[in-house]
């Protein structure tokens, strides 16, 4: 969307710098087909990645599809990543395609927002937790031994430290601004500290 256009310029400028851009692929990705590995230098990453990184075991993914009952979602991203789905995505006037998506992405938003993933009683200041996510990064700290655990798609910060490793949910970064920032001697996770 022509919106993103600086954004997308400060992350071309990284890359004209020399710093490598990695991106990871989520729930709302489904049209990127080669365009930031292409115009703008990026790597891009379909899947979850498993890397170290400042002497860290790490695993990082969006989190979508990680979700308890959230069989319907894997379905559907089946589809809107099929290879033909994208071909004919590709064929409405760019206006058309991306106001469709837009709504598309609000209204999955909302519907969202508003479910507990099949875990009762649970407001939106807990659900981030228990809707799977969590569950998944304990999985891969305590019995696959990674050290750091990283992931998004809820949109609600969180740091939980376990015995082992660290699983951080960066939240939602254009409105929680939040940063992680690794070396071989700590994590910073913080919010950046300025108003856009």
């Amino acid at each position: 969307p022509r919106e993103f256009t600086r954004t997308l310029a400060a992350i071309a400028g990284l890359v004209d710098a020399g710093i490598r851009v990695e991106y990871v692929i989520g729930n709302h990705d489904f049209g990127h087909h080669d365009y930031f590995q292409k115009e703008l230098g990026v790597i891009v990453h379909t899947g979850d990645v498993a890397a170290m990184i400042a002497g860290r075991r790490c695993y990082i993914s969006h989190g979508d599809g990680k979700a308890f009952n959230d069989t319907g979602y894997r379905i559907l991203k089946k589809i809107l990543r099929a290879r033909i789905s994208n071909i004919l995505f590709r064929t409405l006037h760019p206006d058309l395609g991306i106001g469709l998506a837009m709504w598309a992405s609000r209204r999955s938003r909302d519907y969202t927002s508003q479910k507990n993933y099949g875990v009762k009683g649970l407001d939106a200041a807990t659900r981030g937790e228990s809707d799977g996510l969590f569950a998944f990064a304990q999985k891969k700290i305590v019995h696959e031994g990674f050290q750091l655990v990283v992931m998004g798609h809820s949109h609600l910060p969180r740091r939980v430290d376990l015995e082992g490793g660290t699983y951080i949910n960066l939240g939602a970064w254009l409105k929680d601004r939040y940063y992680l920032q690794l070396s071989d001697s700590e994590l910073i996770f913080q919010p950046f500290g300025w108003d856009a």
